[in-house]
């Protein structure tokens, strides 16, 4: 592997092709603060616009809604991290499925348990089933 001018790009040449894959760190803070942001973004709707997303879409509407900003939202900033030809609209679909299932296992546990323990077994829930759909996505042997 070779560093190039850039001091935030690793080049990787593989069969003839030239590859630039971002540094751990930039990738971190990209994704880190970025997903962030999305995350401000979306949330903030929950704070300001939760009443009326409950009266104009209703429960589920609202969570579709707010799952789609999520989707739409936090696959763009992490799409970006990933290196490839065609690879925003690959990772949109890979990123929307795995969103997709944290989102039904956090809702799931949620309706079923309510209040903090079912935000807390939710978001277990959900990261574990986002975490198996980015895996099988990106062919991650597990062991």
């Amino acid at each position: 592997m070779k560093r190039s001018a850039s001091s935030d790009r690793h080049i990787v040449t593989e069969v003839g092709r030239r590859k630039e894959f971002p540094f751990l760190g930039r990738s971190l803070l990209i994704g880190g603060l970025g997903f962030c942001l999305v995350s401000l973004c979306v949330f903030a709707t929950v704070a300001f616009a939760e009443r009326w997303m409950y009266e104009q879409l209703g429960l589920l509407g609202a969570y579709l809604a707010w799952t789609a900003l999520f989707i739409l939202l936090g696959g763009g900033v992490l799409g970006s991290l990933v290196v490839g030809k065609w690879r925003l609209p690959k990772f949109y679909l890979l990123f929307g499925a795995a969103f997709f299932a944290y989102a039904v296992g956090w809702v799931a546990a949620y309706f079923i348990w309510r209040d903090g323990v079912g935000e807390w077994l939710g978001s277990l829930a959900g990261s574990l089933l986002m975490s198996f759909v980015l895996a099988a996505g990106f062919s991650v042997v597990m062991s």
